[in-house]
């Protein structure tokens, strides 16, 4: 193991030897483990009819799920849908940013699966 520069001050401290070995892999250990964290964040999902192509709400079934803020879009899209229930079926999805529309193909529904920071 490579030694980090600061820790060379510090052998032979104590009378342990090892203990700026001790104390590098330490200080590694939590660097890797605060690398390792990531964050989370809450997609608020809610799924109506249409109207004219155009979103009704006349009955609305809403969920929330949440993913990592590396999840990529497909992964979001794949989570919305197991969410909403309509896991298999084929859908026409649009990236709007904070945003994902997502249209179910032959059916007069729209869902929508918004960002929450």
């Amino acid at each position: 193991m490579t030694l980090p520069e600061f820790a060379y001050p510090l052998q032979g401290r104590y009378g342990n030897p090892n203990y700026a070995e001790q104390l590098a892999a330490r200080i590694l250990k939590e660097m890797k483990e605060k690398e390792k964290a990531v964050k989370a964040v809450r997609w608020n999902v809610e799924m109506t009819d249409t109207m004219g192509g155009e979103a009704n709400y006349s009955w609305v079934r809403r969920g929330t799920t949440i993913l990592s803020q590396d999840a990529t879009r497909r992964q979001i899209v794949r989570a919305v849908k197991a969410e909403l229930g309509i896991t298999g079926v084929r859908c026409k999805t649009f990236d709007c940013g904070d945003m994902i529309e997502i249209r179910p193909l032959g059916e007069c529904v729209v869902a929508f699966a918004t960002v929450e920071y």
